[in-house]
């Protein structure tokens, strides 16, 4: 390491980085050992919001499966294919396709028609509405915490809550 690296590796006390799986934070831990490295607010929430919708991704193609296959037994039999429908109408692959956005905003701003799906999707599916239930108090979080506080995460890593 040059004089000039040594410096600055000493002098930065905080690095802010996305997170902590991307190689770009491996290469700040190795040149920059002596800082601590935040993430913040928004990449957090960001990372929650994209757990809830990998739930409801895996939910649609157990969905999808689920009709293909229905179908294919429908057709074997010579039967006309009539998909099952939820007391919306939907089929249970077309709630988890039209209930992504929903699933991004704070019920407070959804619509009548977003709650009504909200249920629905709830009610079938316990484990998306568990996740989008962390992920809110995940933001709740940071909404009660004071500007500058902060706390130690696995060891090194500090999540500092500055807003």
């Amino acid at each position: 390491m040059s004089p000039r690296t040594l410096k600055c590796d000493t002098l930065l006390k905080k690095l802010s980085v996305y997170h902590s799986e991307s190689k770009l934070f491996s290469a700040v831990k190795a040149c920059f050992a002596n800082a601590h490295r935040v993430i913040d607010r928004f990449h957090v929430q960001h990372l929650a919001f994209d757990a809830v919708q990998e739930i409801r991704i895996k939910h649609r193609w157990e969905a999808l499966e689920q009709e293909n296959q229905e179908y294919e037994q429908a057709k074997r039999a010579a039967v006309k294919y009539e998909p099952a429908r939820l007391s919306n109408g939907d089929t249970a692959k077309q709630l988890l396709a039209r209930s992504r956005y929903l699933l991004f905003k704070h019920p407070r701003l959804w619509t009548r028609e977003q709650q009504q799906k909200a249920e629905l999707l709830f009610s079938h599916y316990p484990l998306i509405h568990k996740s989008y239930q962390l992920s809110l108090r995940l933001g709740e979080v940071y909404s009660e915490v004071k500007i500058g506080s902060g706390f130690i995460f696995q060891g090194k890593l500090v999540i500092k809550f500055t807003y």
